[in-house]
């Protein structure tokens, strides 16, 4: 099987690259392919740094697969990554090494997520699984060995950090979260564990809503309430999915509050658009975060380093089994094929003789140690290719030798 991957993120193009591309085109253009594709499996990975797309699919569709993503209208530094270089990729990203917090670990549950999802809706194949539960191994065996994710290890951390800054007491602040999605959700908990009991959630639905009451035990509204309380705020985080802006700010919406309304806007694209500049709010972006995160990445760069170390000799290892497990596949295959071949002229020689039954043993014998002698020494070749030479053997020989029911 072949893999690919289109990916565009932030640490490469921007966030404003990002903001063009929501989770919904992810889904739309990875469908696209598959029904282009049919014998392909895929997998969309989006989070606030990243849309990713990786696929599985047969030799003889890579090209064109690559074609296709190739001419995706997303951003001019947007990659389209091959084989080996999808393996190390993902393993990177699992790990933490290619997010904008370094080290961060709200990835692995996001890369989980996307496979979880991907299989619910039948899009997933043995390969890409298989490949996506290894990322996830690597992830954790980076996480257990290095230091990597010692320190801030999250974006709602660091986005909480930013907006407090040196206060202890938390309890004394009323938060605001909009969005009740996967982001949304684990600023809340960590709100909570902070020991912070003031805050307001909004969810679009009664039922989402009365989960959030029953779960977490706190008071939820929907989001267009939510305008109506701005000013009864200290601190409001913007962590909702959508494709525009979700809420306006201007002077009046904020009302005659004497101190400043802290926006921490998490939304790719924002969910928060400002009109009229109000004096009253203090707007932290992903922008500002970015800038802090890397910053603080600068600080690992010892363990950047081991946990790169890592990733590659996890990649190697993966490589070299997938390549040892194509060779076989491709010899049970081909064996299976030769042996129905023998049998299918042995059962014609057999009608043909007088005494079937003294000459069953020897001529089915024969076409078994006929195969082996004709085909294991081929086998034993294939495996001492290099593997753009295999691939290209064992995709000629499929062709070749091995017919498809249909044939």
């Amino acid at each position: 099987m072949g893999l690919l991957c289109l990916s565009v993120r932030s640490r490469r193009s921007g966030l404003q690259s990002l903001d063009k591309l929501p989770a919904s085109r992810a889904e739309e253009l990875l469908h696209k392919t598959l029904q282009l594709f049919p014998g392909a499996a895929g997998v969309a990975l989006r989070t606030c740094n990243r849309f990713e797309l990786y696929f599985s699919m047969p030799e003889g569709s890579v090209a064109a697969v690559e074609r296709l993503l190739g001419s995706f209208p997303g951003d001019p530094l947007q990659e389209v990554l091959r084989g080996e270089a999808v393996v190390s990729h993902l393993f990177e990203v699992t790990a933490g090494l290619d997010s904008e917090l370094i080290g961060e670990d709200e990835i692995q549950g996001q890369v989980r997520t996307a496979l979880k999802s991907a299989t619910s809706e039948g899009c997933v194949d043995p390969e890409l699984s298989e490949l996506f539960e290894r990322a996830i191994h690597v992830g954790r065996k980076v996480r257990r060995e290095t230091r990597l994710h010692a320190g801030v290890s999250s974006l709602s951390r660091l986005a909480i950090d930013q907006v407090v800054g040196g206060k202890t007491d938390l309890k004394s602040l009323r938060f605001g979260i909009l969005g009740s999605g996967q982001l949304g959700m684990k600023i809340l908990d960590r709100l909570l564990r902070d020991g912070v009991r003031d805050i307001v959630v909004t969810a679009r639905t009664a039922e989402r809503r009365r989960q959030l009451r029953e779960e977490w035990k706190v008071r939820t509204v929907p989001p267009r309430q939510l305008t109506r309380e701005l000013s009864q705020f200290d601190v409001l985080f913007c962590a909702a999915d959508g494709e525009r802006p979700l809420l306006t700010l201007t002077s009046r919406s904020l009302g005659s509050r004497k101190g400043a309304l802290t926006v921490v806007d998490l939304g790719v694209p924002p969910n928060l658009e400002l009109k009229g500049r109000p004096r009253k709010v203090r707007l932290v972006t992903m922008a500002d975060l970015q800038v802090e995160s890397r910053r603080i990445s600068r600080r690992k760069a010892g363990a950047i380093r081991e946990s790169q170390r890592i990733v590659r000799e996890e990649t190697r290892s993966y490589v070299r089994l997938q390549e040892e497990q194509d060779v076989a596949r491709f010899a049970e295959r081909l064996l299976a094929q030769a042996e129905k071949v023998a049998q299918e002229e042995g059962t014609k020689a057999l009608s043909m003789l007088s005494s079937p039954q003294d000459a069953e043993a020897v001529i089915r014998g024969l076409s078994k140690s006929l195969i082996k002698r004709l085909l294991l020494p081929s086998i034993v070749t294939l495996r001492d290719l290099s593997p753009a030479e295999r691939a290209k053997a064992i995709e000629v020989a499929e062709r070749l030798l091995i017919r498809r029911p249909s044939d």
